[in-house]
């Protein structure tokens, strides 16, 4: 009877063994979080994912085109992380923001493969900034008043000066300008009519 269960433990092992490594290769963890669960309207925070892939296993990552209620920020590259005889792991980081006050989830993942894996979905709160109660309160001032007749009255000096500036120019002017003489008026006469003219005097004097 015992050496019966002592053929099939040595039997099956082999088999035990072989169904362990398989496991073992098959085994892909995913893993994703974030920084912060509150933030206020504009606060960056940071989604990071990660895969561990084992020996010989095909490796893809995931593809995030847009996440509700949060902005894409910055993609950092695809980290790659070289575990030798342990796999390889490959990490990313999202700097995301979100302008929606409300209480968010962050929707699961998948990592395509031969079986679907999922990433945990994660809450976040975001809000407006607390009032802070030991700062002086400054309350919104009202609409102040114009006296318009008092500025009226107080640009007045600035027409004066304007004068001012006006007579002292029309003065310098009058006292430097050259005054033109009055010059006669050469008039041509034609050497018969002079000759009538001197004639015609002469005749006038008898």
């Amino acid at each position: 009877m015992f050496l019966d269960q002592l053929h099939k433990v040595f039997f099956f092992s082999p088999f035990l063994f072989l169904t362990i490594v398989s496991h073992s290769q098959n085994n892909i963890a995913i893993k994703a979080n974030v920084d912060k669960n509150n933030i206020v309207i504009g606060e960056q925070i940071h989604f990071s994912l990660q895969a561990d892939f084992p020996l010989h296993e095909p490796m893809s990552f995931f593809s995030i085109d847009s996440i509700p209620h949060f902005e894409i920020l910055e993609r950092k590259k695809i980290d790659t992380i070289d575990k030798n005889n342990e796999g390889i792991t490959l990490m990313q980081t999202l700097t995301l923001t979100s302008f929606d006050s409300g209480h968010w989830v962050i929707p699961s993942f998948e990592l395509a493969g031969d079986r679907a894996l999922f990433t945990d979905s994660m809450p976040v709160n975001v809000g407006f900034s607390p009032f802070d109660s030991t700062r002086d309160y400054h309350d919104i001032k009202d609409v102040l008043k114009v006296d318009v007749k008092k500025k009226k009255k107080d640009q007045t000096w600035y027409w004066y000066a304007g004068l001012s500036v006006l007579l002292v120019v029309a003065i310098i002017y009058l006292l430097t300008r050259k005054k033109k003489m009055p010059g006669a008026v050469a008039t041509y006469v034609d050497p018969y009519t002079n000759a009538r003219q001197e004639m015609e005097k002469l005749r006038k004097e008898n």
